[in-house]
């Protein structure tokens, strides 16, 4: 039934475009601020914020499994699957900084991208340059596909709908760094594989190394593996100097990336259909 979910979710998210409607979070911010007010430590607060909805789900899909040969769980399931995927829109941010890129104004990037995911960015990616910003920014529109769908799908396939909604909710809570920490953790096995894929779908030979040194190096952070294995995977030589000016060079790689992402989407799909009909 999982599976049969995860295609219902998948032909909603293209054929219903108010699938966004969806993505409120009020309650959830609500929920923490009421769990605050109880004078719990920050830690456990958090743990009650995330395990309270996921264990009431988790009920929920347990009374509804035997209810009309399982028709309102799959309903549910693709529901929760569709409220686990990440905010806003990669793609239209990746295209917004295409055309930031190709005008040449890197400021107007950085401010963008600090606006639309300000807590993915570490202290550490305070530009210097031009180059720093496509780094900094090409590393978190990465680490965006990971969390938004890479993450989603993994958790929602291993263990179902409550751990898709886990992920989720945990992205949400976690804004310390003390509770980032524990983002790196649960990214470690789908950044891994997602890095994978890219190797398989993008420039193998190129990029197999930096996908193998990702499993070498378990401290590696998931957005600094995919972005080396990213840009090897779609040939694009770290030491090489772009010969026209380095607005349309980032261009073409943020482009040359998205479709890999893309591409790599696409795998995990045919992969995953596969494993279904052969089980």
């Amino acid at each position: 039934m999982t599976f049969l979910a995860l295609i219902l979710a998948l032909v909603l998210s293209l054929v219903w475009p108010y699938r966004q409607l969806l993505h409120h979070d009020a309650w959830f911010r609500q929920l923490g601020e009421r769990l605050a007010g109880w004078g719990l430590t920050e830690t456990l607060g958090l743990v009650v914020q995330v395990g309270l909805p996921v264990t009431i789900l988790s009920l929920l899909l347990d009374v509804l499994r035997g209810v009309l040969f399982g028709l309102p769980w799959i309903a549910a399931a693709s529901v929760v699957f569709l409220y686990a995927l990440g905010r806003g829109n990669t793609g239209q941010a990746a295209e917004q900084y295409r055309s930031q890129c190709r005008r040449g104004d890197f400021e107007a990037a950085w401010h963008t991208a600090m606006e639309n995911d300000p807590q993915n960015f570490a202290e550490r990616d305070s530009p210097q340059a031009v180059g720093d910003v496509h780094m900094a920014v090409q590393r978190n529109l990465l680490l965006q596909s990971l969390r938004g769908w890479f993450g989603v799908l993994f958790y929602f396939v291993l263990l179902g709908p409550a751990a898709a909604l886990a992920y989720r909710l945990l992205d949400l809570g976690c804004s310390s760094a003390q509770h980032r920490s524990w983002m790196t953790i649960v990214d470690w096995i789908p950044s891994r594989l997602a890095a994978l894929s890219f190797t398989v779908m993008g420039n193998f030979v190129e990029s197999i190394d930096e996908c193998y040194a990702g499993f070498r190096h378990p401290r590696q952070s998931a957005r600094d593996l995919l972005l080396s294995v990213g840009r090897a995977a779609v040939g694009h030589d770290k030491s090489a100097t772009p010969e026209d000016g380095f607005g349309d060079y980032a261009a073409r790689q943020n482009e040359d990336l998205s479709a890999l992402v893309q591409r790599a989407a696409v795998c995990w799909i045919v992969v995953i259909s596969l494993w279904a009909l052969a089980g």
